[in-house]
């Protein structure tokens, strides 16, 4: 037995105080090499979990375990011992099939526990009614088989967690944060829970996210799914390899939205579709109506679909797209309105895109500006506007001046060769010392 199943190791593990008592003495009399002993200690702990850990789900409203634990007690009381006896002989098949504490591999191991269990106490059961003898190597391998199944989990396996789960992720005192999701549910139901449990979730949370009307909000589906990713990649990987294309085949185009929020939060999953599914989204993004523009700013983000979603953006009119760029400030829009500004044709839309430019600074490099005023130079629709943009541009120098002195020959380009798009900006120019000498004095004799 490998040093990893050292029996202190296992002892250390077992959630219960009262449960770890039975072990610890199962474990004792392993050492002291009373075998039948340790197994029959051993199996008392198995009934004892499985016992304790129906009482929790009880104590916390679960209905099922309320009645179990009603009739349990109520034959303990009359000292019913034909039912408490079926009760034993039943018990892993209750842990399997009605709570999923176990799985069905656990439990066939546990049974194996039960029967070594029946050959200890009962002499008769042997072929020849000898004294049955277990092995140190059998105890040991029943008591690293009772911990990890058992001993060192909370009662969080089956329908009852989900159940309990689904009403969590639906009630009020749900964390409204996705770092908070995360550690809540890590610790109480994906850390520790049966791979049939998290399988579970995920499956029902990627219908949840996806479906036309959930049950829950939508967000909180997302978090659920992405608290599983973050806490038990495997499972999510393998359920979401093999539900995710359906899922997103199946999904109405009103629920397309909801596919590309998931693909914001985990691009991988661009890979599983199918090409006629990538196809398919890429054709509802080109499409895509004014008022479904927020599919558009997510996808974005999404690198598979972002020039697909760019060019539906720099389509749209400008009276459409400022107030989105206003809106949702971000590195692509700030250089779609410098592409916008670059080849306006009006006034208006000059006045439009220098207007997101300024609110969009914290995203412009010093070569970003230079386009800017380079368009400012070449493009009439801005060099001859009156008022606005000028006072936009204004705004712009008192913005960057400091920050990027380089762009000195511009700005005195700008204003050298339009001195009558604002004669403000060029006195602001010549102030700073950035007009070659002999502007300077031209401007000092006007």
């Amino acid at each position: 037995m490998s040093m990893l199943h050292d029996p202190d190791e296992l002892i250390l593990q077992v959630r219960a105080p009262d449960i770890r008592k039975y072990v610890d003495e199962s474990v004792r009399a392993l050492r002291a090499g009373a075998l039948r002993a340790a197994v029959l200690s051993l199996w008392v702990a198995v009934n004892s979990d499985i016992i304790g850990k129906i009482r929790e789900l009880a104590a916390s409203g679960d209905s099922q375990a309320i009645a179990q634990i009603a009739q349990l007690e109520m034959w303990i009381e009359v000292n019913d011992l034909r039912n408490l006896r079926n009760f034993e002989t039943e018990i892993l098949k209750l842990a399997r099939e009605t709570y999923e504490f176990l799985t069905p591999i656990e439990a066939d191991e546990l049974e194996r526990l039960r029967q070594d269990r029946h050959r200890c106490a009962h002499p008769a059961l042997t072929p020849d009614g000898s004294l049955y003898d277990p092995s140190p190597e059998q105890i040991r391998a029943h008591l690293v088989a009772a911990t990890r199944a058992l001993f060192a989990h909370p009662p969080v396996q089956g329908r009852s967690a989900l159940d309990r789960l689904k009403a969590e992720v639906k009630g009020q005192a749900f964390p409204p944060h996705a770092d908070q999701v995360t550690e809540y549910l890590g610790r109480k139901y994906i850390d520790r829970g049966k791979d049939v449990l998290v399988r579970n979730i995920v499956n029902l949370y990627l219908q949840q996210a996806l479906a036309t009307t959930p049950d829950v909000p939508r967000v909180r589906a997302l978090q659920v799914l992405m608290a599983v990713k973050a806490r038990r990649f495997g499972i999510y990987q393998t359920v979401m390899t093999e539900s995710w294309p359906r899922r997103v085949s199946d999904a109405a185009d009103a629920a397309i939205l909801s596919v590309i929020e998931l693909l914001d939060l985990d691009p991988d999953l661009w890979n599983l579709l199918p090409d006629h599914e990538q196809v398919r989204l890429t054709t509802f993004l080109q499409q895509v109506s004014a008022t479904q523009i927020k599919v558009l700013l997510t996808a974005l983000r999404i690198p598979p679909l972002h020039d697909t979603a760019r060019i539906s953006l720099a389509a749209l009119p400008a009276d459409e797209l400022r107030p989105i760029m206003l809106a949702h400030p971000q590195p692509d829009l700030a250089l779609l309105a410098i592409e916008r500004l670059e080849a306006v044709d009006t006034f208006k839309a000059g006045e439009q895109f220098s207007e997101v430019v300024l609110a969009s600074l914290e995203f412009l490099s010093e070569d970003d500006l230079r386009r800017v005023l380079r368009a400012a130079l070449t493009n009439s629709q801005i060099y001859n506007a009156s008022l606005v943009t000028p006072h936009r541009f204004r705004q712009l120098l008192r913005s960057t001046a400091t920050t990027h002195p380089g762009l000195a020959p511009d700005w005195a380009a700008l204003v050298t060769e339009h001195p009558r798009f604002s004669p403000l900006l060029k006195n602001m120019v010549m102030t700073l010392g950035w007009l070659p000498p002999e502007e300077t004095e031209a401007a000092e004799h006007q």
